[in-house]
Order: structure tokens, then sequence, then C-alpha cells
């Protein structure tokens, strides 16, 4: 288990794995969830309808807007496992800028999904801000904003505004997010459980660090 290899680790031993860990976490969890529909067949990491549909979601499904609905989840789906292939590379990226960096956030003892949590506290905003770029860019192949405004508009005609419209497409690559962060904390978690891919992190080479351009 990560937490039970081998003696008791110095701190540079705690970095050493982390360094290890992040890069691992990352890249195997966007494989996973940037299959066809993975986000859709998962409960768990399905994007919602957002907050000012809701609640009327029942009301819309009985008066006629029940297709209206589905093809949302399924554009908002759509778009965020979308924007989450389009920037795999760039995230992977930029996790292993931050394994090979000289600053690496602490990790906390005896936690299930401490990598996961240190990681999302580090680089949170700047994925946030690379799934947006994209969600906007897939939002218009999906034709995500014709699939949201009549919903909108009923809702209002039924004066049942009870949220405020958010930005649908900054709505979907928060999701995208926090899916990708329960992803990668339920891999950890297994991965905790496999001793086998724990020594195999344990084992890895250090990071590279990035090299200086050179000058000519």
């Amino acid at each position: 288990m990560l937490g039970a290899i081998g003696p008791a680790r110095a701190q540079g031993d705690a970095e050493r794995l982390a360094r290890a860990a992040w890069p691992w976490l990352m890249r195997n969890t966007l494989r996973q969830i940037t299959q066809p529909h993975a986000l859709l067949r998962d409960e768990g990491l399905r994007v919602p309808l957002p907050p000012n549909l809701q609640d009327t979601m029942r009301l819309l499904k009985s008066t006629g807007y029940a297709a209206h609905v589905e093809l949302l989840v399924f554009a908002l789906n759509s778009v965020a496992e979308g924007a989450l292939r389009r920037t795999q590379d760039s995230l992977n990226a930029l996790v292993r800028a931050l394994a090979a960096s000289a600053l690496v956030p602490p990790v906390a003892e005896g936690v299930p999904d401490a990598y996961t949590q240190a990681l999302s506290a580090r680089t949170g905003p700047e994925v946030q801000q690379v799934l947006l770029a994209a969600a906007r860019k897939e939002a218009e192949q999906h034709k995500l904003e014709q699939r949201y405004r009549p919903l909108v508009d009923r809702v209002a005609a039924l004066g049942l505004n009870t949220h405020p419209s958010p930005d649908i497409e900054r709505f979907v690559a928060e999701s995208a997010a926090r899916s990708l962060w329960t992803a990668m904390a339920s891999l950890e978690w297994r991965l905790r459980q496999t001793p086998s891919l724990s020594r195999e992190l344990w084992t890895a080479p250090e990071p590279a660090a990035p090299k200086a351009p050179v000058r000519k």
C-alpha cells in the first residue's frame, strides 16, 4: 500500500513518492474518463443539470419537455468529455511540471485520497481555466446553448426561477473538473489497495526537470 511501503520514510522519500504518484494519477484518470460516454454512464461523475433547472426537472418532463431535458443532459456530458479529451496533453504536462518542480505541496498522512487532495489544491484553478477554454469550443460543436435556452425560457414562463441562470459553459468546465478529481480520488483509493502498483510507483525514477532552452 502507498502508506506502508518499506521502512518509515523521511520527508524526501514522501516527496519522491508524490512526484511519481501525481503524473500517474492524472494520466490514468484521464485515460479512464475520456472514454466515450464515460461521464454519462457513471452517476458519480455525470454532469448534472444546472441548479436553475434541477428543481423543475420533473415539471419540465411532465409538460412536454422530457426530450429537451434528455438532450441537454447528453450535451452537457458530451461537452465535458470533449473538453477533457482536448486538454489531456495540457493537463498531463501541467502535472509533470509540478512533479519536477522544486516545490512539492505537502501531502496529508493517513488520508485515502491525500495525493488527489494535494494536487487539486495546488492546480485546481489552473485546471479549471484550461477546461473552460476547451468547454467553450466544445459547446459550439454540440450546440449547447441551443439545448439549454429553451428550458431556461420555459422555466421563466412558468415563473419558477429559483436560481440564477449560470454561464453554462463555465458550469460544464467546473463540473468536468469536479468529475476529474472525483475519478482520481477513486483511482487513488484503488491504488492504495494494490501493492504491486504502489511498488511500481515507489521504484519509479524521479521526474526529469524541464530542460532550459539552449541559447544559440
